[in-house]
Parts: structure tokens; sequence; C-alpha cells
């Protein structure tokens, strides 16, 4: 299937596809049990009277992702343009995303790095501007 066919289909499909109703979410700073709606009301954006009750609620939307998932050092390329694909391509497609992708690497070597694979890693980070790396001794 050509991705602009799926995309068509997957955007049909969410048009046709009734919005669940809102419902309580466990924790956050909202009191439990609150249902939150869109709107404008008393002059506060996003906060209008819930029909009837008189209650001013502001509709819940998911507003921030996060993920962290493990890579195959070997196949690690592939598996982040995976991820790029099925995720941050949505993500980024949003209208005023902010986003930050950040890679964590951690290596633990039984026998110790030989100073030469240190002086290389070493030189490469500061070369590719990581905010934070070193070896450590033990």
């Amino acid at each position: 299937m050509k991705p602009e066919a799926a995309q068509r289909q997957m955007e049909a499909e969410q048009a046709a596809a009734p919005l669940p109703s809102p419902r309580p979410l466990e924790g956050g700073p909202y009191p439990r049990g609150e249902v939150l709606r869109e709107g404008d009301g008393h002059g506060a954006p996003g906060l209008q009277p819930m029909p009837g009750t008189g209650t001013v609620t502001r509709e819940r939307k998911a507003r921030r992702f996060y993920g962290s998932v493990d890579l195959d050092p070997l196949r690690a390329s592939r598996d982040a343009a995976t991820l790029v694909d099925e995720i941050l391509r949505h993500l980024a497609a949003l209208p005023d995303a902010e986003i930050r992708v950040t890679l964590e690497i951690q290596a633990h070597i039984p026998d110790g790095a030989p100073e030469h694979v240190v002086r290389t890693v070493t030189e490469n980070a500061r070369t590719l501007k990581f905010n934070n790396y070193g070896f450590e001794e033990e």
C-alpha cells in the first residue's frame, strides 16, 4: 500500500469514528472525577460552564508525549529510522509541537576500554556536541 493511500484511509477512518465522550482521568492537577470540556467561558481560554451545572471545566487533552526504548546497538540506525517514521513524523505534523529527542548511550566494559578507544570516543563525543559524556573508572 502506498503511504499516501494509507494516510488518506487513516484520515477517513478518524473522521468517521465517533469522538469518545470525556471521562475522568486519574491523577494530574485536576480533582479526581472532574470532567473537562473545550470552550471559552468567564474570559479564561479553554474554560466553559458545563451545561446544567454552572461548573467551570477545561477539556483534558493529551498535551505531552514521552517515551523510552532500548535499541539493538548493531541495528540502532535502522531502529532509529523506524522510530522517526512511526513516532516523530506524527508528532512533528502537529501545529506548534515542540519536540526534543535525546539519545542516551550506556556501555559497561568489564575488561576496561583501551586508551585509544577512550581517546577516539571522547573526541567524537566532543565533535558531535554531546551534552554530557565521559568514561568512569571502577
